[in-house]
């Protein structure tokens, strides 16, 4: 379990009210779209990077997408 990236993505959709919306309108979608485009992204750097290394477990998407 990556309690990074949990708190990541819902600090992310929480501090935007369109994100707020798509994910209630479509959790998993949403989860999909934000783990492939945004759980990677480092933004505090001179030019935006991408990192690989983490993605939600099976049971973390599960839990993403039910609001468990």
């Amino acid at each position: 379990m990556s309690k990074y990236l949990i708190d990541k993505f819902l600090y992310t959709i929480d501090r935007d009210p369109d994100l707020v919306e798509r994910y209630r309108a479509d959790p998993a979608g949403t989860v999909t779209w934000w783990e492939a485009e945004r759980a990677g992204l480092i933004l505090n750097c001179p030019a935006p990077e991408r990192s690989t290394w983490l993605n939600f477990t099976d049971a973390e998407r599960q839990a993403l997408t039910t609001h468990d």
